[in-house]
C-alpha cells in the first residue's frame, strides 16, 4: 500500500489514534476496486474482511419478498464487515 493510500487510512477516525507503530498493520491491506453496480458481497454471504470505503459511495440493501430495500448507503471513511 503506498503512503498516500496509508495517509488516507489514518485519517478516518476509527484509525486517526494509531500511534505510528501501531498503524503498521495497516500496511498490509489490500487495495479493492470496483465498478459501479458490482456486488461486494451477497446476503448471506461469510465475509471475511473488514473495509474500509475511501472514495465512492457503497449501497447496502436486503431483499425482502423479492424487492431490494436499501437500508444505508456506505460513504468515505466508513466501514463495513
Amino acid at each position: 500500500m503506498d503512503a498516500s493510500t496509508l495517509r488516507e487510512l489514518r485519517a478516518v477516525p476509527l484509525f486517526s489514534s494509531l500511534a505510528d507503530g501501531q498503524s503498521e498493520c495497516l500496511a498490509s491491506g489490500e487495495i479493492i476496486k470496483l465498478e459501479p453496480g458490482s456486488v461486494l458481497a451477497r446476503e448471506g454471504d461469510t465475509v471475511e474482511s473488514f473495509y474500509v470505503l475511501l472514495e465512492g459511495e457503497m449501497r447496502v440493501s436486503r431483499n425482502y419478498e423479492n424487492q431490494a430495500i436499501l437500508m444505508a448507503v456506505t460513504k468515505p471513511g466508513m466501514f463495513l464487515g
